[in-house]
């Protein structure tokens, strides 16, 4: 189906076969803001999540929620009937969440780049300037973002008045979409390697922490790594291959909308992988929702006062 028989076809009516997908995004999406906002309040109110990583960590839960706000954007839209619209105006209904989506998706590799340090250097580790580390860190997803920020306005001359399907990704107009899908392959092919690295090392015991913290890093790093896995890595391939495959623009719009759950879930498992795997967050979270009614159970006292989070503090050198 070419694109102006689609958009003949539905431009006044709603496009039933997408109906559940995106109803399924918009239930992983209240999921997924909620408890990425939990990450953030958790990081600015308790002392024991204000390390690097917890920072690291924060600053992209911060940019998943304006990602997963480009959903909502979508939805209003979408059942409004007003699905059309002009590159122009999509561009800046989902410039925020455009720039927090690719922001997100690299800083993952951030936070397995700083779990690669500390674990390969943990007394320099400890004794650097962490606002300059944090700094220096932050700076590679904000020069992601910022770099497909200007293509994606370069992409657009010329094409301001096209008429579009407004997703969050709709700015990579062009040929821009499949350099930035194969850009997102890189990046998260990057973290899968990084985060393995450290499960290498942790497993070959040179990481020089307790066995019980051995332990708890591999299954944490498991998870996270199976979430990118489960989401953004398969959510990515889709992409490429439908591409590849000559999909129509209704094919498309049905992919995105079918298909763009798994990243969403993948986002909103976050929450769930640190309360059930950290103490800290554990507590922060509990205090949190008790604010608004939700118990989680009884409260444990935690074992070790200092801030947990893999082997950063409180762990100790095997000895032989």
């Amino acid at each position: 189906m070419a694109f102006m028989d689609f958009y003949n076809e539905y431009h006044d009516r709603l496009i039933w076969a997408a109906v559940p997908g995106v109803i399924i995004i918009l239930c992983s999406v209240a999921v997924g803001i909620f408890g990425n906002s939990n990450i953030v309040l958790a990081t600015i109110r308790s002392g024991k999540t204000r390390q690097s990583v917890h920072i690291l960590i924060a600053a992209t839960a911060f940019s998943d929620i304006l990602h997963q706000s480009s959903h909502v954007i979508f939805a209003i839209n979408f059942f409004s009937l007003h699905t059309f619209t002009t590159l122009n105006n999509c561009f800046y209904q989902q410039v925020i969440s455009f720039c927090g989506m690719n922001f997100g998706s690299f800083s993952y590799l951030t936070v397995g780049i700083d779990r690669l340090i500390c674990i390969t250097f943990p007394l320099r580790y400890n004794s650097i300037n962490h606002v300059l580390y944090v700094g220096g860190l932050l700076c590679l997803p904000l020069m992601y973002s910022m770099t497909f920020l200007f293509l994606s306005i370069n992409s657009m001359q010329g094409d301001e008045n096209k008429l579009v399907l407004c997703f969050v990704t709709t700015p990579l107009n062009g040929n821009l979409g499949l350099y930035w899908n194969v850009a997102q392959w890189t990046t998260f092919a990057s973290t899968i390697v990084c985060y393995s690295i450290v499960w290498l090392l942790i497993r070959s015991k040179k990481a020089r922490f307790s066995e019980r913290y051995a332990r708890k890093l591999t299954r944490s790093l498991t998870f996270i790594v199976s979430g990118i896995i489960f989401g953004w890595f398969i959510t990515t391939l889709v992409n490429i291959s439908a591409e590849k495959l000559g999909a129509t623009d209704f094919d498309m719009f049905l992919v995105h909308t079918d298909f763009g759950w798994p990243a969403n879930v993948a986002i909103a498992a976050n929450f769930f992988i640190y309360y059930s795997t950290y103490p800290d967050y554990r507590k922060a979270f509990t205090e949190q929702l008790s604010v608004i009614g939700i118990k989680t159970g009884k409260r444990k006292r935690a074992i070790r006062s200092k801030p947990t989070m893999f082997g950063q503090e409180n762990s100790k050198p095997v000895t032989n």
